[in-house]
């Protein structure tokens, strides 16, 4: 039994560590205490609650009864995997502020405001002391999140985060988590950040408005769109989470949506499946792949809840596990290149979804993908890949990172071949070719 517990960290804006889920919240794991000179970040991992964590799954039972089975996180099939024994951080999730300029449907932030002790804005003391303290103690750090229970960018110095956050773990990533609806250069002060997801349900503010109550989706179109642009001579992917709702999920603003991405140069459309109130009866997991796809930069996905049967085992979405190693067959002579599937997922309806990374010394545009000998569609090379580029530093485009969704004419073999075509232009560059077998997600 496995848990993100023992490869995250989720520091709220009063100092408190949770468990990084909307039910496991309700589990405190221990606190940071900036004015004390003597704490340490073992002081938390070394507790008793980690200790109970660790005994629970390694016996295969879960920590707390009654919360953990509805945590979106909990992976009952799979060996436990504990980084932090490694003093490895996958990522550390920090919620800057409690507020929100927003009043979004099935929200909770008023409830918290209410009920949560304050601080609910987080002092900057705080974070640099977990930082220091991790860096003190010989963790590696991943990943940086800014996200929780409220909108980071109403943290009047966020951009000291993201300041902070570089001078203690310059190789972290750090990804930005928001709503959008700011002036983007007022609100992040040109700092840059690896990743931006902006969370714009609708492309017309009357669809819109429906969830996301008082936001405006023109200034959430615009924050995107300037984020697009390098900022420091480091470029920034941005995605654009699309939740599919009752009232937003209309053939043609689905149409518009990924035509607009494409014209304000967003890197990735991400439409995605809630169980949430409000959802679209029209697109579920049963019938994502009927979504038309006109862009090569949308992804289709569905939430937290949807992986490894956790809200519905029933459903039989498989992960594909490589039976070998991808083998190179070059087109003319062998290319230097090369490219890899971090991700191959079937969902029902006949929907296959991927995710990976194409690079070489040739600057490259996009790839195509087949299985076995239908073509499944083309892919823009658009997410930024620094860890792709950390061993590959010889090649061109550092926009690696593709995605793409799209759906089968006929279904999928429970043995089948996923080979990804490189193309610079219309040039191939190479091909990559792996088998893989189906093998169904645990369920919960």
């Amino acid at each position: 039994m496995d848990c993100d517990i023992l490869r995250t960290l989720y520091l709220k804006c009063n100092g408190e560590v949770l468990c990084n889920d909307d039910v496991g919240e309700r589990v405190s794991l221990g606190a940071v205490d900036a004015q004390d000179p003597s704490w340490s970040i073992a002081q938390i991992f070394d507790n008793d609650k980690y200790a109970h964590i660790r005994a629970s799954l390694v016996s295969g039972r879960v920590p707390w009864d009654g919360i953990c089975q509805r945590c979106a996180f909990l992976r009952p099939g799979i060996p436990l995997r504990d980084q932090l024994a490694q003093r490895v951080i996958t990522k550390l999730q920090v919620e800057p502020s409690l507020a929100c300029n927003l009043r979004c449907r099935c929200c909770t932030n008023r409830e918290q405001r209410k009920a949560r002790s304050k601080p609910h804005q987080m002092p900057l003391a705080t974070y640099e002391r977990t930082l220091q303290s991790l860096q003190d103690e010989g963790y590696s750090l991943e990943n940086i999140e800014y996200c929780g229970q409220g909108e980071p960018l109403t943290h009047p110095k966020f951009h000291e985060f993201v300041a902070l956050g570089r001078r203690w773990f310059p190789e972290a990533r750090q990804r930005l988590i928001t709503n959008g609806n700011f002036d983007y250069r007022a609100t992040t002060r040109g700092v840059p950040l690896d990743e931006i997801y902006v969370s714009c349900d609708g492309v017309r503010q009357r669809s819109y408005e429906q969830y996301r109550q008082n936001g405006k989706v023109d200034q959430a179109l615009q924050f995107m769109s300037d984020a697009a642009a390098t900022v420091d001579s480091r470029q920034q992917s941005v995605v654009w989470k699309y939740i599919l709702f009752e009232f937003n999920d209309s053939a043609d603003e689905l149409r518009e949506a990924q035509l607009t991405a494409a014209r304000l140069g967003i890197d990735t459309l991400l439409f995605t499946v809630t169980s949430s109130e409000h959802r679209s009866q029209t697109y579920t997991l049963d019938t994502l792949g009927e979504l038309e796809i006109v862009s090569p930069n949308v992804h289709v996905d569905q939430c937290a809840t949807y992986h490894e049967g956790a809200a519905y085992g029933h459903r039989q979405a498989a992960r594909f596990v490589p039976e070998g190693k991808g083998s190179w067959l070059p087109i003319r002579r062998r290319p230097p290149s090369r490219a890899y599937l971090d991700e191959v997922v079937s969902l029902p309806g006949n929907t296959l979804t991927l995710r990976g990374w194409a690079a070489a010394t040739k600057r490259l545009t996009h790839v195509q993908i087949f299985c076995d000998d239908q073509l499944v569609g083309s892919a823009k090379l658009s997410a930024i890949r620094d860890d792709v580029f950390e061993v590959h530093r010889h090649f061109m485009n550092q926009r690696a990172g593709f995605y793409l969704s799209a759906q089968l004419k006929r279904p999928l073999n429970p043995s089948a071949q996923i080979s990804v075509l490189l193309l610079c232009d219309q040039r191939r560059r190479g091909r990559l070719v792996t088998t893989y077998q189906f093998a169904p997600a645990p369920e919960a």
